[in-house]
This record gives structure tokens, sequence and C-alpha cells, in this order.
């Protein structure tokens, strides 16, 4: 087994929009929060692992272990972390991409559209069918041959294609899962604006509706107020704070949009049954627990596969 460290063989020559990286990165483990920090891109990332077993954390909280076959798709902004197991080797395919305009690729936008929440697609990958197209790549990536780069934008692309078609064809407006336009337009909002000092009059009035058409539709469609949409998520953005950054508490709460640290330690509290410094520490040691009491021959890997 090699070192700890990461491995990057990728395309060298620039790319045609939207393409802004294609590359294989092989991960030797161990690789923990203690040794790479929480980050956000303002592009697309598409992200399939080929060998291995790779953990996402996304920006909800939500641990995403990804094996051969899995493919997950970032879109921009959306914070996360990463993390590969002691004495193993994950090997991946990425992608890092801006939407795509309109052509023959488009389509895939499109169905990118559609789910703007939680922030990320897991997509079922055919090893069968994306092994080939995966060769390939490599081998322009290795060798730079001639024509290269149009091979390997008609060949990225084609592979995106065939991994996003398990996503519902949409309109191009982004449906949001059916949510009506207003109440998208204020969870929109929410999102940009959460770490200010807005109220549910704003957010009603951003979405041009009154506060009692607002909370309707948010009961209806949402399944809260929007005041404990708003509250609930800026207790999520403390919760990545905590887990992805080095920031004191009162830089967290400010950052979450909580006026005061007392107020946000109770609100907080309240929410999720521990103090924030609890859970910066015990989510921690808690994943790592995970990663580790979870036999490897479990997971399909073997200490004596090769690397």
């Amino acid at each position: 087994m090699a070192e700890p460290g990461v491995i990057n063989l990728n395309f060298r020559q620039a790319l045609p929009a939207p393409l802004l990286y294609v590359g294989f990165v092989d991960y030797y483990g161990p690789l923990d929060w203690r040794t790479h920090s929480a980050h956000r891109h303002d592009y697309y990332q598409f992200f399939v692992v080929t060998e291995g077993r790779f953990l996402f954390v996304a920006e909800t909280g939500e641990n995403l272990w990804l094996e051969p076959g899995d493919a997950l798709i970032f879109r921009p902004g959306i914070m996360h972390n990463w993390h590969v197991e002691p004495d193993t080797c994950c090997r991946t395919f990425m992608v890092f991409f801006d939407s795509i305009p309109e052509g023959p690729f488009h389509d895939i936008q499109e169905r990118l559209s559609q789910e703007p929440l939680p922030g990320h697609w897991r997509l079922p990958v055919s090893l069968e069918e994306v092994v080939p197209l995966l060769a390939a790549i490599r081998r322009e990536c290795e060798t730079s041959a001639s024509l290269g780069t149009a091979v390997v934008y008609g060949l990225t692309m084609t592979l995106m294609a065939a991994c996003t078609r398990s996503l519902a064809p949409g309109n191009g407006a982004g449906g949001g899962n059916g949510l009506p336009p207003a109440v998208l337009k204020a969870l929109q909002y929410i999102e940009t604006h959460f770490a200010a000092a807005i109220s549910v009059v704003d957010i009603a009035r951003h979405a041009g509706l009154s506060t009692g058409r607002l909370t309707e539709l948010f009961r209806l469609h949402v399944g809260t107020s929007p005041l404990s949409y708003l509250n609930n998520h800026r207790i999520d953005k403390a919760k990545i704070l905590l887990l992805y950054s080095p920031l004191k508490l009162a830089e967290v709460a400010a950052q979450s949009g909580f006026r005061s640290l007392p107020y946000f330690c109770r609100r907080f509290g309240q929410a999720a049954g521990v103090t924030p410094g609890d859970f910066r520490r015990g989510r921690f040691e808690q994943v790592l627990h995970e990663c580790a009491s979870t036999p490897a021959t479990e997971r399909g890997l073997s200490h004596d596969d090769p690397v």
C-alpha cells in the first residue's frame, strides 16, 4: 500500500466549455479531516468511484458512502468534505464543469435543474457501460494525442449524459420537485440571506406574497412554517461550520444568522440536543468510529487487493 496521499492524472490541455477539469484521482488512506478542510466550488463536481470506498460528507451533514458504480454530482456552492479509510485505495474519475449551454448535451442541464435541494444528486452507474469510456479518456490523459481535446470532450459529455439519464427530464426552469414558483423564490431567498437579519415579512415580500399566504404554502409544501424553516436552516448552516471550520462559537453564531452567542447556544441545544461544542467534538469522533468499526470484508474490500 502506498503512503497516504493523492495521485492525480488529468487532461492538461484546455477544454471547451463547460468543462473545466477532467481527470482520474487515486486516494490512498488514511485521509481524513485532519489532513484537509471542507470546501465548496463555484462549479459542478461530477465524481465516479471505480475502485474502493469513498466517504463524502454533504452540506446537510449526511454521510454519502460511495462504492464502485456510484456517482455523485454536487451543484455549485455546496460545502462538503471527504474521508478515505486507512490501508485502502480509492480510485475515482472526476469532472468539474459549468452550466451546460444550449446544444446536444443541454439535456444534462435540464435534468440537473430539477433538484435544487439538498444540493447533490446520487446516481447509479453501470460500470460495464462506462468502463470503456473511462479507458478511452485515460488514454488521452496519458498520451495527449492529436485531437485529444475533441475526443476527451466528446467522451466526457457522453459519460455524464449516460450517468444522468436516471434523473427526471425537466423544462429548464428548475422544477424544484413540484414546488410553486413563489415557494422556490422564498427558499432561494433564505439560502442567500439566512446570515442577515431577515424576517418572515422580508421573505414574503421577496416571494410576492402576504405573510399569511406564505405560511399557508410553506405548511402545505414544505411541512413547516417559514420562521421554523429559517431557524432550522440557520442551525444546519451552523452545524456545517462546526464540523468544517476552525471558527470560534461566536463567529459560527454570527455567520449562521444568530445575533448573540447565548441565543445561538440555546436554540442549537433545543434543535440538536447537545451544545455546539459537544456537537463539534462528538460528530468527528462518531464518523471515525463508524469508519473503524466496519470490517473491510463487509464492504467488498480486502487488504490483499492489488493497488
